[in-house]
């Protein structure tokens, strides 16, 4: 039987008050050799030993050793050492399970979100994704289709030059950009750490060590692209390379940003006062997920890691596009050579 959270200890009311919910559940309903581990530090993978050397008649399943933020109650025990050693969680959605959705407010200043700011009512999302990996209570990765304006940007895709033949030569979208490139957007599907996705979003004002390489002075490092552009040269596991197999690759690797988490003010419009629009986790209800409900998302989850597709514009003219036989990317088998370099591109 559950102990009463009034007869904890003040030790173990110290880390019960650390636990979301639905943990303080399952702590409250340990053996006190078992509730005594928790919180402590243990060797990665110190599971069911751990607890049979705290006198625990049979090890619980629930309590694992793994990385954590939370300060041990021994820590003043270690050794300078191990004193934080393993002991980082990775970034992660709080409560976002496997096959949970998120919505990310879009804003009237982005592309797409000054196109859903001006529908009547406005749309304050501008982009989602699926959570497709948890640690068992948070989502720590998520699936997404997008595109990159750098890349489209490319000398590859525009379509004239000014001061051609001179030092001053530009590539520019002189008859717009190549036709095929604009229907076809890379990265299209793409799968993130949420660390990676956050950062991504944040590159330029809090995490520019952590996303760009930089000199010895602090500064971004660049290099010059076909056009003589200095472009910020990017750490690897922030580098999304279009390494495509056809002429169109780039074979540059750029930043994918598509996913916010900040709240957008949303401005007065008509009889609708200003507000905040949040990011949101689109879950089921809580009392009616079930264990047939849990499994049903992990699947769609799943399905989601095998599509393969490209981001296309027409599809807010009709978002039945994604479903035409004649979309080259919703074949499992060999796709349409028009989009072929797509399933070349990779996030490292």
């Amino acid at each position: 039987m559950p102990i009463n959270p009034r007869d904890l200890s003040e030790v173990e009311q110290s880390i019960f008050t650390t636990l979301n919910s639905a943990q303080q559940e399952i702590y409250l309903d340990l053996s006190p050799a078992v509730r005594g581990l928790v919180g402590r530090w243990a060797p990665t993978g110190a599971c069911v030993n751990a607890q049979q050397e705290a006198g625990a008649c049979a090890p619980d399943p629930r309590v694992t050793s793994q990385v954590g933020v939370r300060i041990p109650i021994d820590l003043n025990q270690l050794s300078a050492d191990k004193m934080f050693q393993d002991r980082v969680q990775p970034y992660r959605l709080k409560g976002a399970r496997k096959g949970h959705l998120l919505l990310t407010p879009g804003g009237p200043s982005g592309l797409i979100g000054a196109l859903l700011s001006a529908l009547v009512p406005a749309q304050d999302y501008s982009h989602m994704g699926i959570i497709v990996d948890d640690d068992g209570l948070d989502g720590t990765a998520v699936r997404h289709c997008t595109t990159s304006e750098d890349w489209l940007n490319s000398g590859l895709f525009q379509t004239g030059k000014v001061f051609d033949g001179t030092p001053l030569e530009l590539a520019i979208p002189e008859d717009g950009f190549r036709s095929d490139a604009v229907k076809f957007l890379w990265p299209g599907t793409i799968t993130q750490t949420v660390e990676n996705a956050f950062k991504a979003a944040k590159a330029e004002t809090l995490y520019r060590q952590d996303v760009f390489e930089l000199d010895a002075k602090g500064e971004i490092v660049t290099v010059n692209d076909e056009n003589g552009e200095p472009q910020n040269v990017l750490r690897e596991p922030f580098a999304t390379v279009d390494g495509g197999r056809d002429f169109r690759a780039t074979g540059k690797s750029f930043l994918i940003h598509a996913l916010s988490f900040d709240p957008v003010i949303v401005n007065k419009a008509d009889a609708l006062p200003e507000y905040v629009a949040d990011a949101l986790i689109v879950q089921p209800c809580i009392r009616r997920e079930s264990a047939r409900v849990r499994d049903a998302l992990k699947r769609v989850a799943e399905a989601s890691l095998e599509l393969r597709g490209h981001y296309r514009f027409f599809a807010y003219t009709d978002c039945r596009v994604g479903a035409w036989k004649m979309d080259p990317q919703l074949s499992r088998g060999t796709p349409h050579r028009s989009a072929a370099w797509i399933n070349g591109s990779q996030n490292r």
